[in-house]
């Protein structure tokens, strides 16, 4: 027998096929709806009724029958692995044959599925195993795919989401590092010449005191013994550099005038010239020279800070009657 005579028009179901179809297609058969389609297709063979009998209960099988499976329209939501595992059960407990159960599954369904039925005329001769895998390999895999697609995604990115997490830690960290080793080498070069670092610093300001400007050889000598501790010379040096200058002559002078009067200047040479004291051997002296040296904003050479410091020694006493002559032509505060 053709296939094609087995089937009915294509759309459209036995009569009350759909109203009785009240189960979702990923429903399981229950065991009362086995036994009492069993109960009645028993009673229906036994019949002693005619051939209108007959025929009237084979309506009322297919009719049960029809309403244990349920429709599949072909949606992301229904699940077509258990719409055909209902039906293979259904057709094993009731003992239906082939050709029963594949009229019966035509019938069922709608949509898009049903687009896809009446998409080939080849369909039409496909037993249930043939239509079975058909459908299940158009309908049956969208599911897993998106799973495996973004199953997929995830591993491309290599990273759960912790990993991505730790990663970004990481990189949290090595940006903190980055930040630090940066701020270490602004410091260094700041503080070029010196190895005393900042934060051990002891002698902070060192110029702040009421120590300077020094006043009296004793003083400068009290001083030269200081800096032959090695801290306080390089907090010392720092110090100064940090009084700057528009250019060396005038970073010297400022260096001088904050550690020395003009009257303590006055009696002291270069090289002890004229009678006086020797400026050049002092510890002060190395002081300034190193502190010049390691400015790099001036091109500065020994020798020119040399001849700037002579120059200041040389003028300090001329300087020092001008201060105290601007100092006795202040008025003096009345009581």
């Amino acid at each position: 027998m053709v296939m094609e005579d087995r089937i009915p028009q294509l759309g459209q179901s036995p009569a009350n096929a759909d109203s009785l179809d009240t189960s979702g297609t990923t429903g399981a058969v229950t065991i009362e709806e086995i036994i009492s389609a069993t109960v009645r297709a028993l009673r229906s063979s036994d019949s002693p009724l005619g051939t209108s009998s007959s025929q009237a209960s084979q309506g009322h099988r297919s009719t049960d029958t029809a309403a244990m499976i349920p429709i599949f329209s072909g949606t992301p939501e229904e699940d077509i692995n258990s719409w055909f595992q209902r039906i293979h059960l259904v057709q094993q407990t009731l003992a239906m044959s082939e050709e029963t159960i594949l009229l019966t599954l035509v019938t069922k369904l709608r949509g898009v599925a049903l687009d896809f039925y009446n998409s080939k005329p080849t369909h039409t001769l496909l037993n249930l195993r043939e239509l079975e895998f058909e459908l299940k390999n158009v309908f049956g895999g969208r599911e897993n795919k998106l799973q495996l697609r973004r199953k997929k995604t995830v591993e491309q990115h290599g990273l759960t989401f912790e990993r991505q997490v730790m990663r970004q830690l990481v990189l949290l960290n090595a940006k903190v590092n980055q930040q630090t080793e940066t701020l270490n080498y602004i410091l260094e070069k700041l503080n070029q010449g010196t190895a005393v670092p900042l934060q051990n610093q002891e002698y902070t300001n060192f110029l702040q005191s009421d120590f300077f400007p020094i006043g009296s050889i004793e003083a400068l000598e009290n001083m030269e013994e200081q800096l032959q501790d090695e801290a306080k010379k390089k907090q010392l040096i720092i110090d100064l550099k940090k009084l700057g200058g528009e250019d060396t002559k005038k970073m010297i002078r400022r260096m001088l005038e904050r550690l020395l009067t003009f009257k303590l200047g006055s009696m002291y040479t270069w090289d002890g010239a004229r009678g006086k004291r020797v400026f050049g051997t002092l510890s002060i002296s190395q002081v300034i020279k190193s502190a010049c040296a390691t400015t790099q904003r001036h091109n500065t050479t020994e020798d020119e800070v040399e001849r700037f410091i002579k120059e200041w020694l040389r003028r300090a006493k001329e300087r020092c009657i001008q201060t105290e002559k601007k100092k006795c032509m202040l008025p003096s505060n009345k009581q």
